[in-house]
Order: C-alpha cells, then sequence, then structure tokens
C-alpha cells in the first residue's frame, strides 16, 4: 500500500468504483436472470416456428419476381433468336423496347458464346465486373438460366443479374440474354414490393457472400451480414438464384415481459441500485464539487486564486496538474488578447470587404432573373392576346367568309364559278382549321381549365400521334393545382422538348412520367430517338442553335428547380426536370 502526507493510505478511486459496481451487477443480473430463464426457454421454440413460415413466405416472393423477369427475358430471346436467320439484324430495338416496358430491371444486355458484351440499353455508363462475363460463360456451358450475386467494378454501385440462353434452331447456346437489378432504385423498389415481415422476424435477404440485397429496415442495405448478425435466424433458400432469406429475432414480443417477476424484484433492485449509487456518488462526490467550483472561477477568468488540495488519489492527481495548467493559461492569456484584438480588426475588415462583394452579386443576379421573368411573362401575355385577337377578330372573320361563300356558290348558276367558288370555300376551311391549331399552340385552354397533368398528356398525343411516334404516359396525379405562372413554364418546357422530338429525333416510342418524387415534382421524358451529343449544341445567336435548350433550363431554374439532359448519339434521349413542391404550389384552381 503506497503512503501519502503524513502516513495515510494513498486508496485508488478506481479500485472503489469498480468494486461496487461490479457488486451491482453481480447482483442486479442474479436476480434478473433467474426470473427470466423458463421464459426465454418457452419463447425460443415460439419464435422459431415464426421465423421459419417468414423466412418462406419471403423466399417465395422472390422467387416468383426471378420467375416473372426469366418469362421477360425469354420473350425477347425468341424475337433475338428469329433475328439471328436476318441479315443485318440489329438487336437493339428489342433490347429498347424491353427496357422501355420492364417494370425491374434497370439493363437489358446481349452477351456473345465469348462473354462479350454485344449490345445494352440504355447505354451502360460503367464497365461490367470480371464476374458478369463469368456467369454468362457459365450459362452458355450449361444452358440454363442464371441469377447472380451482388457484383460491381470498383467503387461503382451493385448489380445483380438474371441471365437466360439463346439457343438457336441447331440446340446450340449462341447468345445470353441478361437483366440487371440495381438495389436502392425505383425499379429495384417494384421488385422488392410491399413485404411486411411479423414484429418477431423481421428479415435480410443476402446473397452467398452475405451481402444484403433488401431488408426490412431500408438501412441495412448493401451491408454485410456477420456471423453475428446471423446468428439464431432461419435460412430459406430463394429458388433459381444463390439468394437467401434470414429472418432474426425481434424482441419487442410480450411473451419476453414477465411483467409480474420483475414487480416482485422491484423492490429489491431499486434498494441495492440506491445503496450502490450512495456509495459511489459519496466517494467521488465531494472532491469533484471541489474541483467543479474551482473550474467555474477559472472558466470566469480568475486565474490567481489557486486550486485547493481535494486528495492523494487520482483527482487529487487531477486538481495539481489543473493548477499546473490554470499557471500557464494565465502565462499565454496575456499574449492572445494582443493578437486576438489585431485578428479580430483584420477580420472586421476582410468580412466588411466580402460583405460588400457578395452583396453586389446578390443584386446583380436579383436583376439578372427579375427581368428574366419580366421577359417569359410578356411573352405568355403577348402569346394570350394573340390568342384572344385570333379567336375574336380573324377566326371570326375567315368563318364569315366561308359563310357568304357558302351562299355565293348556292345562288350561282355557272358550274364552273360554282367550283371555283367551292374551292375557295375550301380554303378558308382550311385556313380556320389552321387558325385554331395556331390559338392552341399559343395558349392551350386545357392548362388554363384541366392543370398540367392533362395539358401535358393532350399536347403529347396531339403532336406525337401526327408524326406516327408511340406515347406511353406514366402520369400521377397532384396534390393540388399548381401556381399558374408554375403550370405555364413547365408546360412550355414539355412543349419545346416534345417539339424537339417531332422535329429532330426519329422517334420511334416516346415514355412520358410525371409525379411526385417526396417534397419534389418530376416530369420525365425519354425517347428511343437519334440522341445528340450535348456538350456540342452550345448556344449560338446567329442561327438560333441551342436557345431552345437555354431557354428550357432558365424556365426551369427559375422555379428553384433542376434541368437534366442525358443523350447521345443513337443512343435516345432523356431529358429530366424536378421542382419543388412547395414553392409551386397554388391552391386548387388557376
Amino acid at each position: 500500500m503506497r503512503q501519502a502526507h503524513g502516513g495515510r493510505p494513498q486508496r485508488s478511486i478506481q479500485r472503489r468504483i469498480t468494486t461496487l459496481v461490479v457488486a451491482a451487477i453481480l447482483g442486479t443480473t442474479g436476480l434478473v436472470a433467474a426470473a427470466f430463464w423458463n421464459d426465454l426457454r418457452v419463447l425460443d421454440r415460439e419464435v422459431a416456428t415464426t421465423r421459419g413460415g417468414t423466412a418462406r413466405h419471403v423466399a417465395g416472393h422472390f422467387t416468383e419476381r426471378i420467375q416473372e423477369i426469366q418469362a421477360d427475358l425469354q420473350v425477347v430471346a425468341s424475337e433475338l433468336r428469329e433475328g439471328d436467320v436476318t441479315p443485318g439484324f440489329d438487336p437493339m430495338p428489342a433490347l429498347r423496347r424491353a427496357y422501355l416496358g420492364s417494370r425491374y430491371a434497370d439493363w437489358f444486355l446481349l452477351f456473345d458464346r465469348d462473354g462479350t458484351l454485344v449490345a445494352a440499353a440504355p447505354a451502360l455508363d460503367e464497365p461490367l465486373a470480371a464476374a458478369v462475363t463469368r456467369a454468362a460463360l457459365g450459362v452458355v456451358a450449361d444452358g440454363r438460366p442464371r441469377t447472380t450475386d451482388l457484383l460491381r467494378t470498383d467503387d461503382g454501385p451493385f448489380h445483380a443479374y438474371v441471365f437466360v440462353p439463346i439457343v438457336g434452331f441447331d440446340g446450340q447456346v449462341h447468345r445470353v440474354l441478361g437483366a440487371t437489378l440495381t438495389p436502392g432504385r425505383r425499379r429495384f423498389a417494384a421488385f422488392v414490393g410491399a413485404l411486411h415481415a411479423h414484429e418477431l422476424a423481421p428479415f435480410l435477404v443476402i446473397d452467398s457472400a452475405s451481402r444484403v440485397l433488401a431488408a426490412t429496415d431500408p438501412q441495412r442495405l448493401l451491408d454485410i451480414a456477420t456471423a453475428a448478425a446471423l446468428t439464431g435466424t432461419v435460412i430459406a433458400p430463394v429458388e433459381q438464384s444463390p439468394w437467401r432469406v434470414a429472418v432474426t429475432t425481434s424482441y419487442a414480443s410480450p411473451a419476453l415481459q414477465p411483467g409480474w417477476r420483475l414487480f416482485l424484484g422491484l423492490p429489491v433492485l431499486v434498494g441495492l441500485a440506491w445503496l450502490f449509487g450512495w456509495g459511489v456518488g459519496r466517494s467521488v462526490r465531494r472532491p469533484l464539487a471541489t474541483l467543479s467550483a474551482a473550474t467555474d472561477r477559472v472558466g470566469q477568468g480568475d486565474f490567481a486564486t489557486p486550486i485547493p488540495h481535494v486528495g492523494d488519489d487520482e483527482i487529487g492527481k487531477l486538481g495539481r496538474d489543473f493548477d499546473r495548467m490554470r499557471l500557464d493559461v494565465q502565462e499565454l492569456m496575456d499574449g492572445l488578447t494582443a493578437a486576438k484584438a489585431d485578428l479580430e480588426r483584420r477580420v472586421a475588415e476582410r468580412t466588411r470587404e466580402l460583405a460588400e462583394a457578395n452583396a453586389a452579386l446578390r443584386e446583380r443576379e436579383r436583376v439578372r432573373q427579375e427581368l428574366l421573368k419580366k421577359v417569359i411573362r410578356a411573352q405568355e401575355d403577348e402569346r394570350r392576346r394573340l390568342a384572344r385577337e385570333l379567336h375574336d377578330e380573324t377566326c371570326q372573320t375567315v368563318t364569315a367568309l366561308g359563310v357568304r361563300l357558302a351562299m355565293v356558290s348556292q345562288s350561282t348558276p355557272d358550274p364552273v364559278a360554282r367550283a371555283e367558288i367551292d374551292e375557295a370555300r375550301q380554303l378558308a376551311s382550311h385556313a380556320e382549321e389552321e387558325i385554331r391549331r395556331l390559338m392552341l399552340d399559343l395558349r392551350p385552354s386545357v392548362l388554363d381549365d384541366l392543370g398540367l397533368v392533362s395539358a401535358i398528356q393532350w399536347y403529347a398525343e396531339r403532336q406525337l400521334a401526327a408524326h406516327g411516334i408511340a406515347v406511353r404516359f406514366e402520369l400521377g396525379a397532384l396534390p393540388a393545382r399548381l401556381a399558374p405562372e408554375v403550370e405555364t413554364a413547365l408546360f412550355r418546357v414539355t412543349q419545346e422538348a416534345i417539339t424537339n422530338i417531332t422535329k429532330h429525333a426519329r422517334a420511334e416510342r416516346v415514355l412520358v412520367q410525371l409525379g411526385v418524387d417526396g417534397d419534389r415534382l418530376r416530369i420525365e421524358i425519354e425517347d428511343d430517338g437519334t440522341g445528340f451529343d450535348a456538350g456540342g449544341v452550345q448556344p449560338s445567336p446567329a442561327d438560333a442553335r441551342g436557345l431552345g435548350l437555354l431557354g428550357m433550363r432558365e424556365r426551369v431554374e427559375l422555379l428553384g428547380g433542376t434541368f437534366r439532359l442525358d443523350t447521345a448519339p443513337g443512343l435516345g434521349t432523356d431529358l429530366t426536370i424536378e421542382v419543388p413542391l412547395e414553392d409551386a404550389a397554388g391552391g386548387d384552381a388557376p
């Protein structure tokens, strides 16, 4: 035993606290373990039965989804097998149709017998992992469908692949067709579906490397399920894949709460806890209170008063160290005071300069945006005025001209003159139709009457069908009508996009999606046309090249939204617009 200050024993505070805490843990653990031991044995058998049923149910769900994807792939594989006998057959249209019609897959891939990627729809933006090629070669070797684990290249996203062989008319595997599933993306959420595990049995869907594809807890996605996390689970295999369903235990069941035993032992537990806490607190509270008071004085700037002696244990050593630190800080404070004053002066000067520069930049940006808003508002007002004048004056005049020509035709006995008048009346009727079409393009009444969703659907069907382009809609309902200027801006952007498709894209199919994603409105327009080099289209006042895209982007940015264009020559075009709903809300009527 070490001696200090007149032969008094130097007792360790760590020893006192450790002794009291160990006694408390051992005492309370013994009481609680005796009460819960029997209940846990009964519960273990009940939970095992529940977990087994849940595991089989979840595994069956994913088996059905994989079979659906394999069935879709077999349809495309049959089309590609028929195309193999056609000279110059291009597989890309079939892959694009499969992608646009798929509910679950993010990419469709085509490999030859050597495992080389032949085509992909849409185009890949990352290299394939070597394991993907090996899986495709495995399908060529055994001629059977196959589902892979989660695979990736370097730090790219994880993908799982479903492969089917394309068997030629000679009975040999000529090529391999695959579909990609990407956890965390919208189509994979549709693949998982609405699964709800029992409260006793949250589940994980893992591949052969124990990487999580799906789980009741979204935070577990793509984690590695360790052996400790899988201890006590029930495993059910997902047929036609290397995946497994691991069902773990949830301890929220009332069976794990034998309240009457806890109630009987509660007074004893409270008494022991109070006794141990009192002992620990008494041995530590007094010296710590002294140090706390000294700390408060130092915190208030009193560096002259020494720290009192509080003992010879660890707290006493802490007090002496703190007193030495007090002296060092007092010495440093004098030097820091002068440095602080100089630094604050320089910071104030620099801050003032930056504030002035930022204010000037914000003012210029505000003026630019205000001018742009006024220009766009003036354009819409002029469109509305022209449409009204065409309706009230020009259209009425042309209609009256047609009526007068019809009356003159009926009163003219000369057949030649009547034929000339009828031809003029047909030209007047055609002019009336063109004027009405121009009125609708200038300001469609469906936008004011029915709102943005109906206006987009009407305009897309009207323009694309006239050019022989098939259009498919995935339109969701908006929570309320948007502000009129927001609806007008979004409709003009969509109108410009559809006009570009009819003029330049040479597309056969177009997909229009509109819906609400969280607190943002999302519009996506995708076509299978020729695409273009977005980086090579720069705004040019001389020939108006690129000004349409610039105007679309500025309209969206004025709404606080984002404008993204994904295209390349030969790969179609994907336009995505997102605006915040909070700023766009305008009530139930325009």
